[in-house]
């Protein structure tokens, strides 16, 4: 049923204004691109084609269930109404604006969460990478998948699919189903494009300065060489491929050619098994109904429930290859409920497709690796000895002591004639909602749907070969060994010498930088093998480094965004010592702290330095970024107050009249202001209730009663975070001055009294 909603009609869960009977409605979706509704309605004698407006909503029937469409274009002749509409999620493009939104390190779910946040729509990801991106001024669409750098589909990749007021972009959009076709013959209804400009089936595999292979074939062949008639050559460059004396200090490099060689291998057999450069490019223009015409129509007979984002592998069985296509254009009929067309293109998966777990960036900061390790210090102890060498008795204890349990299990247990068995609860709502799948071959376990509904999402296996999942979530990991050439452990990507994660920090001048936390057994450096390393791009100036004969060495920070990144939990101070002369001689520099807090470049850079000088012991002398002296610092912020100062004498403030400008007497304002302003006793709330009485003013009383009498007064501020703050010493002179007229006037008070009672005793 195609129904159609009045543009001021937005209750969609009850039916629409009225039931349209069009003469074609289809819906065409591309991948990651324009979805649309194309809809023709005779001009009929009822005038329902008179409810087809621009801005009215058309709810239909989709290969993803029933959709909504808002009309954008119609068109209408003599005969015929025709109207174009696009996913009501798009309505997103006028009705959201991103004032400043910022996903800073966090996942495909997260980043939507924020993106969405506030609005009438919501979105869903199973996008385990994590990125940052800064939305502002800008519509959710925009940030979505707008021409923009920082785009969620450029920073987190996926494959969108609409579903009402819904975003789902997963990984991949679509499912797996067993679909396989058989190319290399023409057929009624489909256009076949077999591409092999990009086919390489030899790689000459060439690193940083030119290395390659040595001997008289220096390059590696994919299993599929023979399968074509002639070979394919390409040279491939690998530039991040470097020898330790080609690397800078911070690069990951190998020692020896031959250590580079085994890389330029590797890599070039990856390019084969994971991005496919030995397969051949094929896109499949399929016409389902043509091809219900043709003897061999079983063969295609599920296109006509394939989705957008489905994957089927074709088939060319003169050349013995087979290629996982995916479904990058569908279009849906939705009179006739069923896929009309279909186009099947080359499936290039992207990197975290094929690997999950290798993220760019990650989430969780060194804390966690902290934990890792602290969780499983029981166990170390446990099995090693007390020279620290493996007991592999105790190992193999634990390991046998849970084959025992399982084997309890298989003695109990009762043979069954069937290979395998699913349960599955499909109501949502229900506290058992997922499915369970057992057999020979193993255990799968769900919890979600794929986004068309057509298949459970099995995102964990347990098989003979071992456990598959996409997370593993336990307190602890017991094992004796962990292996991984790629992927990330708490957060760090493992790399080719060992860990390392990566921190991107913008700086106040606009420069971003990067902060790079590296374990390895060796970073390139041909003087020392580091076993911890921090560093930044600023330079090649290390912040700290932990090398394996135990010395530790720190040295000056210079990015000032770091404390925010979770590897330095307190404020950031760097204290240098000056050995140039006696440490603590006469007249010397013992030491001088230096405070960043904005950016290489910015006037916020401040110094205090300790010395001693002929009178004065231990004086602070603060300076700016250049040493020069600078006394505009100031001791603590609104936000962050000292609590108590003590001093054996009162402060020194400066008060030299060249200092000070518009110098005026106070006058008999002053003594309105005096009069308006009101004491009060009080306690302070963070004492407790013994607190002791205070005495003194209210800072918004004193606020207001200033701009009714002389105006605005230094003695008031207010700070949003800290709220109210007042200072006592502004009210030193409007006191004297008050003090001084009430002198005055005693004086005065005095003389006529004095003078009256002189007359009056001689009259």
């Amino acid at each position: 049923m195609i129904q159609i909603y009045s543009p001021q009609n937005t209750n969609f869960n009850n039916n629409g204004n009225i039931v349209l009977f069009p003469t074609e409605c289809t819906i065409t979706a591309n991948l990651n691109a324009d979805w649309v509704l194309s809809l023709k309605h005779i001009v009929d004698g009822q005038g329902w084609w008179k409810f087809i407006v621009d801005g009215a909503v058309i709810k239909a029937p989709s290969f993803n269930g029933e959709q909504l469409f808002r009309i954008y274009n119609v068109e209408l002749n003599e005969t015929e109404i025709t109207a174009l509409a696009y996913p009501i999620f798009l309505d997103a493009c006028n009705d959201t604006f991103l004032l400043d939104v910022r996903p800073t390190l966090v996942n495909g779910q997260t980043a939507l969460n924020q993106i969405l946040k506030g609005t009438k729509y919501t979105g869903s990801s199973n996008i385990i990478k994590t990125a940052t991106a800064y939305y502002q001024n800008q519509n959710a669409i925009s940030a979505i998948n707008g021409d923009i750098d920082q785009s969620f589909i450029n920073r987190w990749g996926g494959q969108i699919i609409y579903d009402n007021f819904n975003i789902i972009i997963n990984q991949q959009a679509g499912g797996d189903y067993g679909v396989t076709l058989r190319y290399g013959k023409n057929i009624l209804g489909m256009t076949q494009k077999i591409d092999r400009s990009n086919l390489c089936t030899r790689i000459v595999p060439q690193a940083y300065n030119g290395y390659m292979l040595t001997g008289n074939e220096p390059w590696v062949d994919s299993p599929l060489i023979n399968n074509y008639p002639v070979v394919y050559t390409r040279v491939v460059k690998f530039e991040d491929v470097k020898l330790t004396q080609d690397a800078q200090e911070d690069e990951a490099s190998f020692p020896t050619l031959a250590a580079l060689q085994q890389e330029l291998i590797r890599r070039s057999k990856l390019m084969f098994s994971e991005e496919n450069v030995d397969k051949e490019e094929i896109t499949l223009d399929i016409d389902v109904e043509l091809l219900e015409n043709v003897s061999e129509y079983s063969s295609f007979a599920q296109l006509e429930k394939i989705s957008l984002g489905d994957t089927a592998v074709c088939l060319n069985e003169k050349l013995g290859i087979s290629v996982k296509t995916q479904a990058i254009s569908v279009t849906y009929d939705c009179i006739r409920g069923k896929t009309q067309s279909v186009v099947l293109g080359s499936f290039q998966p992207n990197y975290f497709t094929n690997n999950t777990l290798s993220v760019e960036k990650a989430t969780t900061d060194i804390k966690n690796t902290e934990n890792l390790v602290n969780n499983n210090l029981e166990l170390i102890r446990q099995i090693t000895n007390s020279d620290g060498t493996i007991n592999a008795e105790k190992v193999q204890g634990i390991l046998n002591a849970v084959n025992v349990q399982l084997k309890s299990q298989i003695t109990a247990s009762e043979k069954q004639n069937i290979r395998a068995v699913l349960f599955e609860d499909l109501d949502p709502a229900s506290e058992l909602y997922g499915a369970l799948s057992i057999g020979t071959l193993g255990i799968q376990i769900a919890k979600t749907r794929t986004p068309d509904g057509r298949d459970w999402e099995w995102k964990t296996a347990i098989t003979a070969n071992g456990v598959v999942s996409d997370e593993l979530v336990g307190q602890y990991i017991r094992g004796i060994a962990i292996e991984a050439d790629k992927g990330n452990i708490a957060g760090f990507e493992i790399t080719d010498t060992g860990m390392k994660k990566t921190w991107d920090v913008k700086e106040s001048d606009g420069q971003t930088y990067q902060i790079i936390c590296e374990i390895s057994s060796e970073t390139g450096s041909s003087t020392q093998n580091y076993i911890i390393k921090i560093y930044s791009t600023v330079g090649s100036e290390y912040i700290l480094a932990i090398s394996d004969d135990g010395n530790i060495e720190c040295n000056e920070v210079r990015c000032e965004s770091i404390v925010n990144k979770g590897m330095i939990s307190s404020p950031q101070i760097n204290v240098n010592m000056d050995n140039s002369s006696d440490t603590y001689g006469y007249n010397s520099n013992p030491f001088s702290v230096r405070a960043c807090n904005g950016g290489l470049n910015s006037e916020r850079w401040r110094q205090l330095r300790w010395y001693i000088n002929n009178s004065n012991a231990g004086v602070l002398q603060p300076l700016d970024q250049n040493g020069t002296e600078n006394s505009t610092c100031d001791l603590g912020e609104p936000s962050h107050k000292w609590s108590r100062i003590y001093l054996d004498n009162s402060p020194i403030v400066t008060s030299d009249p060249n200092k000070k400008k518009n110098q005026k007497l106070l006058d008999f304002s002053v003594l309105d202001f005096i009069k308006a302003i009101q004491p009060y006793s009080y306690n302070l709330k963070h004492e407790g209730n013994t607190a002791p009485i205070r005495f003194g003013f209210m800072a918004p009383d004193i606020d207001s009663a200033a701009k009714k009498t002389i105006g605005n007064i230094a003695a008031c501020s207010y700070d949003n975070e800290a709220g109210w703050s007042l200072s006592y010493e502004e009210f030193i002179a409007p006191l004297t001055y008050a003090v001084k007229y009430l002198l005055n006037k005693i004086e005065n008070l005095e003389e006529e009294l004095k003078n009256a009672s002189y007359s009056k005793s001689n009259a």
